[in-house]
């Protein structure tokens, strides 16, 4: 009886040898880094913290990057998991709050035992949150360009950055600019000092870039992030005698900007920051409003033309209707969901490569998961295939013009 099961035991693996042998070469897989299907993933989870902004003036950005883990999450457990062991999201929300990212980081380290963390959304949180790396040991991976500064990771070996300077986006939309509007000369800079990175575009960038490529600032205007009556100041920027409009501002009060200028009658071209990406897109929220604004974008419909990021956006917008099955199709794209969804996705590539489980001690996890962040090469993302160098990698820019309620390319 025992010799016969061990022939049919031998004839099946034979046989499956076999049927492996004749099958066809396996798809791609997703840019998760995913390994082959080896059984449902078991045992203690391996946790990703995720820090946005979900509440209060700011959850509209929230509100676009937040279906990013799930779909990550969603993919490396249908693959597996991270080496065997399930992938678990905890989630925080840090409504452009310094203080609550921080009160957030350390819940997700100490009490949620999370081996890396992606977020938070903003400069400033980021800011905040990047000294204490040193002291709770866990690496972590910005998802936004919007908090990419300047100096903020080459003294932290443990934080990870977009590295998109303000001055390289600014200059991009600049450059898109001056081939739409070939004879503004004089500008007027106008934006938001309360927010970090909006305060030091307007200080510093704006000046910089405009000066450089041949523009004269005849004003500079700004105001506070929760500024609700603009009439003073669009009346400020109609007496200016500017011929344009540089604005660095985050929504809803730069929406609120443009809508107080139409209503006063300014009809002056405006140039912007790349913060002023909004869920729905501006162009579609402010309609005529909005055209003939330019603005740089991390994402193009170009890019639509490769059919490997068309079924990326289709999967995303399927992860944002079965949220709400009867809501408007979704435009997907423009509010840094592609770069929230590579940055959990080179984050479980580095967890994979750095062989931890659920049952890894954190601090040891923690550390073997910084170590291989740092030396991620050629990670296909959903755009383009990124490279981590000095703890930054580089994500795509794209000048942009409103036109009809849609963000059309400058070509």
């Amino acid at each position: 009886m025992n010799g016969l099961r061990l022939s049919a035991v031998s004839i099946l693996i034979a046989l499956a040898l076999l049927l492996g042998a004749c099958a066809p070469a396996a798809a791609p897989q997703p840019s998760t880094g995913a390994q082959a299907p080896g059984g449902a993933p078991s045992g203690p989870p391996v946790k990703i913290g995720f820090i946005a902004p979900l509440s209060g003036a700011v959850a509209a950005y929230g509100a676009g990057v937040k279906h990013a883990p799930t779909l990550v999450l969603k993919e490396t457990n249908a693959s597996g998991g991270i080496n065997g062991s399930p992938l678990e999201l905890v989630t925080i929300d840090s409504p452009n709050n310094p203080n609550q990212a921080v009160t957030g980081l350390r819940r997700l380290v100490n009490e949620d035992r999370v081996f890396g963390v992606v977020g938070p959304y903003y400069t400033g949180e980021m800011q905040a949150v990047v000294p204490l790396l040193k002291e709770l040991r866990v690496p972590i991976i910005a998802y936004t360009p919007a908090a990419a500064h300047p100096g903020m990771v080459e003294p932290n070996e443990w934080a990870f950055l977009a590295d998109s300077s303000e001055e390289i986006t600014v200059s991009i939309a600049v450059d898109g600019f001056a081939r739409l509007y070939p004879n503004v000369r004089r500008m007027v800079v106008v934006g938001d000092v309360q927010t970090a990175i909006t305060a030091l575009t307007i200080k510093e960038v704006w000046p910089k870039v405009l000066s450089q490529k041949g523009y004269e600032i005849v004003d500079t205007i700004t105001y506070q992030f929760n500024t609700t009556d603009f009439s003073p100041i669009a009346t400020r920027i109609k007496a200016s005698g500017a011929e344009g409009i540089a604005l660095s501002s985050l929504s809803p009060a730069a929406p609120s900007l443009l809508q107080e200028l139409e209503r006063q009658g300014v009809k002056l071209p405006v140039v912007t920051s790349s913060h002023l990406q909004t869920v729905p897109p501006l162009p579609k929220i402010l309609g005529k409003t909005a055209d003939g604004m330019v603005q740089t974008m991390f994402f193009s419909p170009d890019e639509l033309e490769h059919p490997r990021v068309r079924e990326w956006v289709a999967k995303y917008e399927e992860q944002i209707l079965a949220e709400n099955p009867r809501g408007e199709k979704p435009l997907v794209g423009y509010a840094n969901e592609v770069q929230a969804y590579d940055a959990f996705a080179v984050m479980v590539k580095a967890m994979r490569d750095a062989g931890v489980r659920g049952d890894t001690p954190p601090a040891q996890a923690r550390e073997r998961i910084r170590q291989a962040l740092a030396n991620i090469k050629g990670f296909p993302g959903v755009l383009r295939p990124k490279d981590i160098t000095n703890n930054r990698f580089t994500w795509d820019f794209y000048p942009m013009v409103a036109k009809d309620g849609e963000w059309v390319p400058i070509r």
